[in-house]
């Protein structure tokens, strides 16, 4: 049988970006951070970090905050200022 390779792409992405589209977001919805952490699963203090792009996210809770805002993944690392 033969062996398949597999393509795997490695994204950077910048946290003070994240953050930044996730406050915007998060206000746009009219979310506390503790109210979209406790809809997300997480902590306010998580949520504070990730928007002030001390924290990262890992896939799961990009996911997870992505489905709260009512966005794709993609929405939340593709905007904000540079």
């Amino acid at each position: 049988m033969p062996r398949r390779s597999r393509i795997v792409t490695l994204v950077t992405i910048d946290r003070k970006r994240f953050g930044a589209e996730l406050r915007r977001r998060r206000e746009r919805a009219g979310l506390t951070q503790e109210a979209l952490a406790k809809k997300a699963g997480t902590t306010g203090n998580t949520v504070a970090r990730m928007e002030r792009g001390e924290l990262g996210a890992s896939l799961s809770m990009a996911q997870a905050l992505a489905a709260v805002l009512r966005c794709r993944i993609e929405d939340l690392i593709t905007r904000g200022p540079k």
